[in-house]
């Protein structure tokens, strides 16, 4: 329904309210006013082009409102929702007054930074936008802000809270007579049960909209909803229903002079009719020579699921571009079908480790996006890979300081410390039952969308990793996950103890033997972390917290990376990199080696070796050299600039259990 944030002629004004889009998408008149509403109408009608070319040609009249409604059609452009972001908070910065345009910015705010991910900040937008559409009388708006407040809340994992401001939205809409924006509502919901794996409730509401749209002669929304019902179909494995709908789609699409639904109604009929080359050609004739690049995205995806039989290389490849494609176009349901297609791809060419973190980053996205109707798959390749989850993966839990607050998620009791990208809290887990340390990530105002979403993947691989290795001697991690605002944390043991940093007083160790048997529990933890895949990075005394027994526990596998993942981000502290470290090279195990050499040495002497001590010439012992006799020596051997050379774990521990005997 037509939120009237500009004045217009009453014959327009009257048109918008009554929903007739296509009656003012076909006037051609040159005042400012008709283009207003025309591009109001052709946005309606999902004619995105055409659209902004006649607001744009309203805009010297009607500069704000023009500049609001242009800025909702950005949001689907990849640089959009952070234009967008900086424009309306500057605009709402000078425009504190209670209005209906500023109602209408505040929620293009909150829609652009849930396109973020920045959940927190859309919740505040959204939250303003609706109570101001309240305080003005505007049910109208109010219960679009309320659809996309039910999105974010999808989003978040907080079902109960998606399904209120849905209810509410359809009450409001009810209540002003909106029923083009009750169908809206109803497909939202339609499409939330799809997500849920709730099949029979949504054909339900999809059924609903359908009416609604054809009562309404919303061909556009006809259209989508039969491909919507079409999937529901597919995944229930009635294929002929699925054609058959996706059929009446098409020629829906066709009248209507729909091109963007036609294609994508085309692609889905080249993986289910036996006409497949006929469907393709004709999604790529409607694609154009150069299609854009979510497009081109489309049509690789379903290249790549028509080659999964008979060109295994060129499935793989296709499908890493479309998971990678579909993650920097933040379209999970797509990413995370792709993800699965390529794993069980993988799977099949017997590449097990790459199949493992496909499926596991799935796994991720399904649970941080709510969408468990992929858990029987997902599952079912789990069981076919033999992998167990370690790690939980969290979304929508509080984190407070007030009991009150907090129903099921982490009660902060103390802060602990804090950096650049992180503070740490000791905190109640609830569900759990335990005490935690809580570790809250900044990486929402440090990183763009698709480069912490890529540091975060990157945790998650490690942190599973880790947690398979299941040895005393490395912290055991809990949970990944966002709370309420969208913040992401990390839940891990809590170390009642100390660090081995304070330990070291800078002075040379009085018991030497002591030193040696608490580094061979050390050594012997990052044997198991080496074994499970997995290089620390930032092995340091800091990183060592030792128990009320003394026994140590390495800590801080945030910035650890699988062997082999180069492009993992590297946080580790100077002074404890190996000189492969320092120059940037891939990383591997010696790196954590030549750590433990400086440690070892540290606590030995009172004092890090100098930089400039190259000892490898005396006491490296590989190809048949002298093995290490003492303390010192090993330290020696660790320290060799040539990583190959250093011992490993296994044998360090191995020697430092000798000297400590």
């Amino acid at each position: 329904m037509w939120i009237a944030t500009v004045r217009l002629p009453a014959a327009l004004e009257g048109e918008l309210a009554a929903g007739r889009y296509a009656e003012l998408a076909s006037l051609n008149d040159d005042d400012a006013a008709t283009a207003f509403a025309r591009g109001i109408a052709l946005a309606h009608l999902g004619r995105t082009r055409e659209a902004r070319e006649a607001l744009q040609k309203a805009s010297p009249a009607f500069a704000a409102a023009t500049a609001v409604e242009l800025g909702y059609l950005e949001l689907n452009t990849p640089d959009g929702p952070a234009a967008v972001v900086a424009q309306m908070t500057a605009y709402l910065k000078d425009h504190v007054e209670a209005s209906l345009l500023s109602a209408r910015a505040s929620h293009l705010l909150g829609t652009a930074q849930l396109r973020r991910m920045r959940a927190g900040d859309a919740l505040d937008a959204l939250t303003r936008a609706q109570r101001t559409y309240r305080d003005l009388g505007n049910e109208a708006g109010e219960a679009q802000v309320f659809d996309t407040l039910g999105m974010a809340h999808q989003w978040l994992g907080n079902e109960t809270a998606a399904l209120v401001s849905y209810a509410h939205s359809l009450a409001l809409k009810a209540r002003v007579g909106d029923r083009a924006g009750t169908a809206i509502t109803l497909g939202n919901l339609g499409r939330f049960c799809t997500m849920l794996g709730r099949p029979d409730e949504a054909s339900g509401f999809l059924n609903l909209d359908l009416k609604l749209a054809e009562e309404s002669g919303d061909v556009r929304g006809q259209a989508r909803v039969l491909s919507d019902l079409a999937d529901i179909a597919r995944d229930r494995g009635d294929v002929g229903a699925a054609q058959e709908k996706l059929l009446q789609a098409l020629a829906i699409a066709r009248d209507g002079d729909l091109t963007q639904l036609q294609f994508e109604i085309e692609l889905n009929l080249a993986t289910l009719a036996k006409d497949v080359g006929q469907h393709l050609s004709a999604a790529r004739g409607l694609a154009g020579a150069n299609p854009s690049g979510f497009d081109k995205l489309l049509l690789d995806w379903t290249e790549a699921k028509l080659a999964a039989t008979a060109d295994r290389p060129k499935a793989i490849a296709l499908l890493r571009d479309a998971v990678s494609g579909f993650r920097e176009a933040d379209t999970p349901a797509l990413e995370i079908d792709a993800r699965l297609a390529l794993a069980e791809l993988l799977l099949a060419g017997k590449q097990k480790s790459q199949a493992e973190s496909e499926t596991l980053i799935a796994l991720k996205r399904a649970r941080e996006r709510n969408l468990p109707r992929y858990r029987v798959r997902i599952g079912e390749l789990m069981e076919s890979l033999a992998l167990v989850e370690g790690v939980a993966e969290e979304s929508g839990k509080a984190i407070d300081d007030k009991p009150s607050g907090t129903v099921d998620g982490y009660l902060i009791r103390e802060r602990l410390g804090g950096g650049a990208f992180a503070t740490v809290y000791r905190a109640f887990d609830i569900e759990r039952g335990c005490e935690v340390a809580l570790k809250v990530l900044d990486l929402d105002s440090r990183y763009a969308r698709t480069e912490r979403d890529r540091i975060m993947d990157s945790a998650r691989l490690d942190l599973e990793a880790a947690n398979r290795a299941r040895h005393p001697g490395l912290v055991k991690v809990f949970a990944i996950g966002r709370d309420t605002r969208g913040n992401a944390y990390l839940a891990v043991e809590f170390i009642a103890g100390t660090s081995l940093r304070n330990k070291l007083d800078g002075k040379p160790a009085r018991d030497p033997k002591f030193v040696c048997a608490t580094l061979a529990d050390v050594a012997e933890a990052l044997a198991a972390l080496h074994a499970a895949g997995v290089v620390h990075r930032d092995l340091k005394p800091e990183n060592i917290m030792l128990r009320p027994d003394g026994s140590p526990v390495i800590v801080d596998f945030g910035i650890a990376h699988i062997v082999g993942r180069d492009e993992a981000i590297s946080r580790g502290t100077p002074e404890y990199f190996s000189p492969q470290q320092a120059r940037g090279e891939p990383s591997t195990p010696d790196d954590d080696m030549y750590a433990l050499g400086v440690i070892l040495s540290e606590w030995l002497n009172g004092a890090r070796p100098d930089a400039a001590h190259h000892p490898g010439h005396k006491t490296s012992w590989l190809g048949g050299r002298v093995a290490p006799q003492s303390a010192p020596d090993l330290a020696g051997a660790l320290l060799d600039p040539r990583g190959a050379s250093r011992p490993t774990a296994a044998e360090a521990a191995e020697l430092l259990r000798s000297f400590a005997a």
